[in-house]
């Protein structure tokens, strides 16, 4: 017998209409509430999906994207680009928010797909049993991994990380930097930077000190492990991963009265407004291939392609003469 929002109730002890509440509007629920039913929930593996058998029967016209970090103006680019070529093909967009936090995701998967969902794009921020599970219990719905690959059997496109770290790194050793700083940011699944970095002293014959390699948490205020990081290591180069930590590093650097691009080269992550307005040479992405990608694997999953596509594109250097 298929497991109904009356069983999650009765498990949860909350009433039916509680649960139903919780699955159609969390906002509604209280968090002790609503952990309690998704408890139940994920015990009795059930898909909160009221329309599910009409689903069957409709034509798949609405899309999910659940943001990983509303802060990164890279991932609120794509949404919008692809929102505006989704609704000029009559289709739904639904955006969810899971503030890198693996719970988080999960709780918008199943807002998704209640809310009848055919396809949910998401960038996963760790790894979830809970998550996998339902991926694979979900059988209306097409799931694509989006900048970051975490599950092996589920759709992914990705733009290489570890390629953008060689190619910032080169940049800067191209420009005479030797020793270069990579501030990486805090991620709990890996990005390759680290390995691509050191791809790029090997490929020129050299040797990096490797304690130029650190790691900051992307949220607060950094100026002050930044300004150790300088003192320490005498940097010549810095590549910072986020807008959040290009602006930091810069602030430091004009602080200091360090000129940038001719004192100290910095080759950042991500095409950002910072990076743009304060002229600083990036690692970016191509938005358009990346959009034109993500609308040709929806097409081609909505035609019925079963096949698992895992799609990589290759970063692109801007030059603004900071390195």
């Amino acid at each position: 017998m298929a497991v109904t929002s009356k069983d999650v109730a009765k498990r949860a002890g909350v009433s039916h209409a509680t649960a139903s509440r919780a699955f159609s509007s969390p906002e509604l629920v209280s968090k002790k509430t609503l952990e309690r039913i998704l408890d139940a929930a994920r015990e009795l593996n059930y898909v909160p999906n009221s329309l599910a058998s009409s689903l069957k029967s409709s034509q798949p016209n609405t899309v999910g994207y659940i943001i990983s970090n509303i802060k990164n103006n890279f991932f609120t680019d794509i949404a919008h680009k692809l929102q505006k070529q989704l609704y000029a093909l009559d289709m739904n967009f639904m955006i969810g928010l899971s503030d890198e936090n693996a719970d988080e995701e999960y709780r918008c998967m199943l807002s998704q797909i209640a809310h009848r969902a055919s396809m949910i794009l998401f960038t996963p921020s760790a790894y979830s049993a809970e998550c996998e599970r339902r991926i694979k219990s979900t059988r209306n719905v097409r799931f694509i991994q989006l900048f970051r690959n975490c599950y092996s059997d589920v759709d992914s496109l990705i733009v290489k990380d570890r390629l953008g770290a060689t190619i910032a790194v080169r940049t800067l050793l191209e420009s005479g930097r030797r020793r270069i700083l990579l501030l990486d940011g805090e991620s709990a699944l890996p990005t390759g930077r680290r390995e691509g970095y050191l791809d790029a002293f090997a490929e020129a014959g050299l040797v990096p000190d490797e304690r130029l390699l650190a790691t900051l948490s992307l949220s607060g205020d950094r100026t002050q492990e930044i300004a150790r990081l300088l003192d320490e290591l005498s940097p010549d180069g810095i590549i910072p991963v986020s807008e959040f930590l290009t602006a930091q590093t810069v602030r430091v650097l004009r602080q200091r009265g360090v000129a940038v691009g001719r004192e100290t080269g910095v080759v950042a992550y991500d095409d950002s407004p910072v990076a743009q307005a304060l002229g600083i040479t990036v690692v970016g992405h191509d938005e358009e291939r990346i959009i034109c990608e993500i609308q040709s694997m929806i097409r081609r999953a909505f035609e019925g392609n079963e096949a698992r596509e895992h799609i990589e594109l290759d970063p692109v250097l801007i030059r603004r003469g900071s390195e």
